[in-house]
């Protein structure tokens, strides 16, 4: 097995559904239960890019050419011949979360536990070779609820202080060194996301669990009667959106050819064909609900784990 991360940077806001349920929100993002962080499952990553192997055969529902079927199987559901395909896709968690700042327009959080939980996926250098943390990569101290880790010297500080949203911390410490650098990694051409060493916040693993379910995008949809162009009669609804800007992360694990239906004298890797797919788009996807409204696309990147 040859393990690669994917990295999911919102162009749009982002709905990946919870389903229909009864409360503030009708419809809420898809959340941890643990953690409250938004995700997005491993299913919809790989409907997603299985669709392009469908799309590009000409082919309609779940049909898809032999290199689609080498890729990410065949149906199984009381089929004998169903085979696994040749990728296996994790959730995408949440990597840097976006929030309004007084200083600087907004500012991407992290946490702790976020980091830590990078490390351990590969993303970081956590650990050094004698088992100690490698403090150029995780922040040396973990913020209380008022303090925060940034760049005292950068576009979102007031004097000693960061405000975010309604909420004001006081500066801990600087970035690692190693962190910011891992991050710009990323995505290094990206116009945006290049501002990461001076927009980068770590704030508590406490703080970051409450923006990340507070400070999402809520919006009011309606549908309308065609024939008298009026809101239908009980046909509105609240809908709660991930932001733009936002960066998830997954696993992506390739696996060698375990089945027929790859095809005759094809010998290039899994992970090359997924890799020359994303050039071919320019990593740009669309993921989750309302694509014709402009929701849930993103710029997508495929890295080598750290060694």
């Amino acid at each position: 097995m040859n393990t690669k991360l994917l990295f999911i940077l919102t162009r749009t806001p982002l709905h990946v559904g919870a389903g229909v349920i009864g409360g503030l929100v009708d419809r809420p993002v898809l959340r941890e239960r643990h953690t409250g962080h938004p995700v997005i499952p491993g299913t919809t990553l790989k409907g997603v890019f299985a669709t392009e192997w469908s799309a590009a055969a000409g082919e309609t529902g779940t049909a898809r050419n032999p290199e689609g079927a080498w890729l990410f199987g065949t149906s199984t559901a009381g089929e004998e011949s169903g085979v696994a395909g040749a990728m296996q896709f994790t959730e995408a968690r949440l990597l840097a979360f976006p929030i309004r700042s007084a200083r600087g327009s907004f500012a991407w959080i992290t946490s702790p536990l976020i980091l830590r939980r990078f490390a351990r996926d590969g993303g970081l250098k956590g650990v050094k070779g004698d088992g100690t943390v490698d403090f150029d990569y995780l922040p040396r101290l973990e913020p209380r609820e008022s303090q925060a880790v940034f760049a005292k010297a950068g576009p979102l500080a007031l004097g000693e202080k960061a405000v975010l949203e309604d909420y004001a911390f006081t500066h801990l410490g600087e970035l690692p060194g190693g962190l910011l650098e891992c991050l710009k990694a990323i995505l290094p051409l990206d116009p945006v996301w290049s501002e990461i060493g001076q927009r980068l916040v770590i704030v508590s693993d406490g703080m970051l669990a409450f923006f990340a379910q507070s400070a999402c995008e809520f919006t009011h949809r309606a549908t309308v009667d065609d024939l008298r162009g009026v809101v239908a009669p009980g046909r509105t609804f609240s809908q709660e959106n991930v932001p733009a800007e936002t960066m998830f992360y997954a696993c992506l694990n390739f696996f060698p050819e375990r089945s027929r239906t790859k095809p005759k004298g094809e010998n290039r890797a899994a992970e090359a064909v997924f890799a020359q797919k994303l050039e071919e788009r320019r990593g740009v996807f669309q993921f989750g609900a309302d694509a014709s409204t402009g929701l849930g696309y993103c710029s997508v990147a495929l890295k080598d784990p750290v060694s």
